[in-house]
Order: C-alpha cells, then structure tokens, then sequence
C-alpha cells in the first residue's frame, strides 16, 4: 500500500463509522480514536442540550455528520453540526440554533461602537456582540418545546460577560427582527404593522415601547448616558 493509499485509507477511517481497517491499525488506530473524540467532546460541550436530546441517536448523528465534514478547522464543525441537526423532534434544529448562537455570543470579541442619542426615528447601534434566533417554537428551561406561534431570541454577554438570552414573543419578536435588521423602532413598528396589514394601534406602539426599554435595560444599544 502506497503512503497515498494508506493516508486516504486512515482519513476514510477517521470520518466514517465502524471499527478500523487492519492497516491503520496499531498507532494509528489511537490516532483515530483521539480526533474522533476531540470532535465529538467538542460539540458535546458546545451543544449539550442538544447532543443530550439526541439520546440513543447522538452515536447515527455523529458518524452521519463525520461523512460531510468540510473544514480543517475544528471551530467550524460545530456550527456545521448545529445545521445538519435532524428535525426530530420538530424542535431540535431550533435549540441547535440557539445553542450556537450562546456559542458564538460567549467568544466573540467586544465591539467598539461610538454611543449615540436615543431617538427612536434613528437606528439604534448594538452596543454589545449579540444574535438574534428566530424559532417557531418555546424554549423552556426542559428539553419540552410547544409550538406557540412566533418566537424569536437575542443572546448578548451582559456587564460580567456572561451569556444571556432575551425572548420576545408575537408582535415583539417581528419588532426585533426589524431591529436586528438595522430598522429604526418606529420604521421598525410601521414595516410590522405593514406587513401584517393592521393599523399602528396603541397597542403596536406599547410593544415597541416594552421592547425598546427592555434593550435599553439591558445596555444592549450603544447609547449616550
């Protein structure tokens, strides 16, 4: 066997599922073990609420995910992981999402946004590294999900650095999703209200409000004090 043969040999073994070939046995065979295991301690730790709820299937799920592996990198395997997540139950994909969201949110560098006025016609920088995950479905703190209408979450580092997840639902989740879209507020109620052919009521404008204050809040927009 050419060291060609061999080394495409030892990858395909690495990748794929089952015992090794005989050839890469020996050395090479802790080899495998060893990057096998750093993959999967590394989206374990990454997403645990979602290997956890794989159960059984987390052993299928990994070895279906070795055989389209595309990066070099470890760090991009897990989000490449989160996305081929299966869909049962429904709900899965959506805390993949979500955990990976929390992920990137806790390792990410801090911005450096010069603060502005607080005017709710004018587009409200994000003072802090967040991602918004829009969901159909509730996340609790169980591995229970119900299907409830619109959802959507921001997951921000708050002033000790620790991650921190912001749930908005109805009317407010399509709020923050202008917003994250770079929307000022009130364009941002306006194109809500548009869209879903209803007038801009009191009520349009309490949610805004409630939303706006809860951000502020949180010192998540880069506003002057």
């Amino acid at each position: 066997m050419s060291l060609a043969q061999f080394r495409s040999a030892l990858v395909a073994n690495i990748l794929g599922a089952g015992p090794p070939i005989a050839a890469s046995c020996g050395d090479y065979d802790v080899y495998r073990r060893m990057a096998r295991g750093r993959l999967r301690s590394l989206i374990a730790d990454a997403l645990p609420r979602t290997t956890g709820a794989l159960g059984d299937r987390w052993d299928a799920v990994f070895d279906a995910f070795l055989l389209d592996v595309s990066s070099p990198y470890l760090r991009d395997e897990v989000a490449h992981f989160a996305a081929l997540v299966p869909a049962e139950p429904p709900w899965l994909p959506a805390l993949a999402a979500l955990e990976l969201a929390s992920r990137e949110v806790a390792h990410l560098p801090d911005l450096s946004i010069v603060p502005v006025p607080v005017a709710l016609d004018s587009v409200l920088p994000f003072g802090r590294v967040v991602r918004h995950v829009a969901s159909s479905y509730r996340l609790e703190e169980t591995y229970e999900f119900a299907d409830r209408g619109e959802f959507s979450y921001l997951v921000y580092r708050d002033d000790d650095d620790a991650v921190q997840i912001l749930r908005c639902d109805g009317l407010q989740s399509a709020h923050l999703a202008a917003i994250c879209d770079g929307v000022s507020p009130l364009d941002a109620v306006r194109q809500v209200a548009t869209a879903r052919g209803a007038p801009v009521d009191a009520e349009a404008v309490d949610t805004l409000v409630a939303l706006v204050h809860a951000l502020l809040e949180r010192r998540i927009f880069a506003v002057l004090p």
